[in-house]
């Protein structure tokens, strides 16, 4: 079954899938003229979508078309083909048998002959404008979230793919695809490492379609992830905030937000719940710490790397706290040293040479940065 994922509105996508597969429901059921019927909606809200996106009629004159005056517009703008056109002009007489009258006077009939005729149109219509949409318009958010989802190795093509994506698509992408697919709920109850492997694309693909928007559009997503922190509840800010905000997002913010964003992720890192995704959501926090904000940014992340053996969290935390401090004020810079004075003394009193070797070891990875 065709998909329409190359649909650009969204209420459009929704009636279409549910018309197409009550059109094949009709089929099997030998209902061949309301066969006729949806497949004449299925052609009209397909090629008035494209009109619509690619602007050759302004939305509210293209919601006025019947189905002849699309096909006509279509075809004199060589978005479908002669044939398709011709036989679109079929479907529009057979469409008509859903009056009665008109019915009479023609002595028209349905067959299944004409109801094949009529489904094949469809599939050629919707080869035809996708063929046109990827070619004039680019691709739709939900094709590039689909090649995502059954791609392992999209990360190689993914900067091409964004590359020449509509605006407006970048923006549903960025605002609503990605997230809600990321949020959902998986289909079956029980996880298993693909689902891991996708929502991993998935953030990936966030971030990448982030760094290559405008600064509206990520100004506007980064707002997005404040109103996420007043009106969400904990399980969904938990998933939302490792998965798709960087602390160096916080340049669109004003800042009482920012206060905001990072009160939440010095709370999420004191709880000592995370994870190597939820400390990459630090990345970039070093020019925005201010000197009393050293002790929550520090402890967690230091003692975590005390804490850990070889594992990858422990020396995540440790290398976080390295690369935050190239961005620091010196002043702030100053403070982390300190901090970090202040608990070798603590190990050390504490006869724990092991740790204290460590914030030791981590100290002059600091201090002996030449730049």
């Amino acid at each position: 079954m065709p998909s329409f994922d190359f649909i650009t509105d969204e209420n459009f996508r929704t009636v279409l899938e549910a018309d197409q597969k009550e059109m094949r429901q009709c089929a099997e059921s030998k209902a061949w003229k309301a066969v006729h019927v949806l497949a004449g909606s299925i052609i009209e809200a397909v090629l008035i979508d494209y009109l619509i996106a690619e602007e050759h009629v302004v939305r509210e004159d293209a919601l006025k078309m019947d189905l002849g005056k699309a096909v006509k517009l279509a075809a004199e703008k060589g978005i479908i083909s002669e044939k398709a056109a011709a036989l679109s002009s079929v479907i529009k007489e057979y469409r008509n048998l859903i009056h009665p009258g008109r019915s009479i006077r023609m002595a028209e009939t349905t067959s299944a002959a004409s109801a094949r005729i009529a489904e094949s149109l469809v599939e050629m219509i919707l080869t035809e404008i996708e063929g046109q949409k990827r070619s004039h318009y680019g691709y739709t958010a939900e094709q590039i979230v689909s090649k995502i989802e059954q791609d392992s190795f999209v990360g190689a093509i993914l900067n091409h793919l964004l590359e020449d994506l509509n605006r407006s698509e970048m923006e549903r992408l960025l605002l609503k695809i990605i997230p809600e697919r990321y949020m959902a709920e998986p289909e079956s109850p029980i996880p298993y490492e693909g689902d891991e492997q996708v929502l991993k694309r998935l953030a990936d693909l966030f971030r990448t379609a982030y760094e290559k928007a405008g600064s509206q559009l990520q100004a506007r997503v980064t707002r997005k992830f404040v109103q996420i922190l007043k009106e969400e509840g904990q399980e969904f800010i938990f998933t939302y905030d490792r998965a798709f905000f960087r602390m160096s997002d916080l340049q669109h913010l004003s800042v009482a937000d920012a206060q905001l964003v990072k009160s939440h992720f010095f709370a999420r890192i004191k709880s000592y719940s995370y994870d190597d995704e939820l400390i990459r959501a630090f990345s970039g926090i070093g020019e925005y710490i201010l000197p009393d904000e050293v002790p929550s940014f520090v402890d967690p992340l230091l003692q975590a790397m005390c804490r850990g053996s070889a594992g990858d969290t422990s020396h995540t935390a440790g290398e976080r706290i390295v690369r935050e401090s190239l961005g620091m004020e010196e002043k702030v810079k100053s403070k982390v040293n300190a901090r970090l004075d202040r608990w070798i003394e603590l190990y050390s009193s504490q006869k724990d040479s092991r740790r204290a070797d460590l914030v030791e070891e981590l100290k002059s990875y600091i201090t002996d940065i030449p730049f």
